[in-house]
């Protein structure tokens, strides 16, 4: 008669494959965590990327376009500025003509409570969905040409060149660790004829 062999797998070794395939999973689990949290992160980056950037575009393009010629302090608040355009050089066939502008045009970029505004626009709006906030700490300077901040319109005369510098903190919330920064500027040489 042929012995039977009567081999099966032990209770310690059925323990033992259970607690591989335990800490197997927690592995995996871990692992695809930090996945998801990167994930996240990654598009928390490329969201706030999108946002600074077209708000800085949208302060540049307004400032280029605009074309200004000078510029003043809001009620003397260096958080508030109005660029004036009092005329416009233009080319007409082979002679330029210039149009005077009387009174000046006027843009008004102001900057309260983290808030930016064009002529009393919310500029954040014209980007939405925003998901990001403008924070307090975001900044708006008028800089010589050394750039030294120029806080009182004395110092603005003819030929001075002055760079308008606006710094953007936006994060997704005021507790937020994550403060993402962009700076828009706009350089013009002061022109009042």
């Amino acid at each position: 008669m042929i012995p039977i062999n009567k081999k099966g797998i032990t209770l310690v070794e059925l323990l033992a494959a259970i607690v591989i395939m335990g800490i197997a999973t927690a592995l995996i689990v871990q692992i695809v965590s930090l996945l998801i949290n990167a994930s996240d992160k990654a598009l928390e980056n490329a969201r706030a990327n999108t946002q600074g950037m077209v708000t800085v575009e949208i302060l540049e393009s307004t400032m280029r376009q605009f074309e200004p010629t000078d510029l003043s302090f809001c009620g003397g608040s260096s958080e508030c500025i109005i660029l004036e355009k009092h005329f416009i050089d233009e080319v007409v066939g082979e002679s330029i003509v210039t149009t005077d502008y009387i009174p000046p045009l006027l843009l008004m970029i102001k900057l309260v409570n983290g808030v930016f505004e064009i002529n009393n626009n919310n500029i954040l709006s014209e980007v939405s969905p925003s998901d990001f906030i403008i924070l307090d700490t975001s900044t708006l300077k008028v800089l010589d040409a050394a750039g030294a901040e120029i806080i009182n319109e004395a110092s603005f005369i003819n030929g001075t060149q002055v760079t308008i510098e606006i710094t953007i903190h936006i994060a997704v919330d005021l507790s937020s660790d994550a403060i993402y920064t962009y700076t828009a500027s706009y350089t013009f040489d002061i022109d009042i004829r």
